[in-house]
């Protein structure tokens, strides 16, 4: 019965992961994380 419920809460987990991942994909989010990592380089090595 215990390895029902842990499979149950992985499928969740994943299923949640991957609507989580479509809504940001959508919303145009990965754009803002990589403006916002290329600023954080440049940072880094002293150009920005």
């Amino acid at each position: 019965m215990e390895q029902k419920k842990l499979w149950t809460l992985r499928i969740s987990l994943l299923v949640l992961a991957a609507a989580s991942i479509t809504f940001g994909v959508i919303r145009g989010e990965q754009l803002e994380v990589l403006k916002k990592a290329v600023s954080v380089c440049l940072q880094c090595i002293g150009i920005g």
